[in-house]
Formats: structure tokens, C-alpha cells, sequence
């Protein structure tokens, strides 16, 4: 379960990547995504435990000071799905997909 403030912010992830406000880079990894600005930066990314056979997915906020605090849902959290969904947006808006094909 997410905390309130970080449930706040990935609603306006949501939000902001969904208007163009935000524009996200794909990193090394093929299952994370990275976006940052003045007051902090955020990773979003998604994993399997195979141990567990479950999925989750995780925000990295990382502080102007460079202090970093992940926060993880899987499948059984109430925020699975609201991860998922910003994940998803910024992914897709990484995506370079013509307007005319």
C-alpha cells in the first residue's frame, strides 16, 4: 500500500504524462522508466518474483539531495493497478508512434 503523499504523485504522474506535461526516458533496463525535473526525480518499473509467482511494480523517488525511497506494490496491494497504470502511461509516451502509418 502506498503511503498518501506518494499515492498523490502518481495519480499526477498519471495526470501530467497523460496531458504531455512529463517526458520520460526508457532506462537500461527494458522494464523501467525514468523522468526527472528540478525537485526530484522518479523511476517506475515493474518485476516478477518468481519465488513468490507475483508481480509488482515499484516508484523510485529520489530527493534533490539524492536520497532515495522505493515504494513497491504487488499484486495483492489496493495500489497495484494505479502503479500499473502510470507505468503504462509512461511507457507509451516514450513510444514514437506516427500520427499517420
Amino acid at each position: 500500500m502506498l503511503p498518501p503523499n506518494i499515492e498523490r504523485l502518481v495519480e499526477q504522474i498519471i495526470m501530467k504524462t497523460g496531458n504531455g506535461a512529463i517526458q520520460w526516458n526508457q532506462t537500461y533496463r527494458n522494464d523501467q522508466v525514468s523522468m526527472s525535473n528540478q525537485y526530484f526525480s522518479v523511476n517506475i518499473g515493474y518485476g516478477y518474483d518468481p519465488d513468490r509467482d507475483i508481480s509488482y511494480y515499484y516508484v523510485d523517488y529520489t530527493d534533490s539531495n539524492g536520497h532515495i525511497n522505493r515504494f513497491m506494490v504487488d499484486q495483492g496491494d489496493a495500489h497495484f493497478f494505479l502503479v500499473k497504470k502510470a507505468y503504462d502511461f509512461a511507457v507509451a509516451s516514450t513510444l514514437k508512434i506516427p500520427d499517420q502509418w
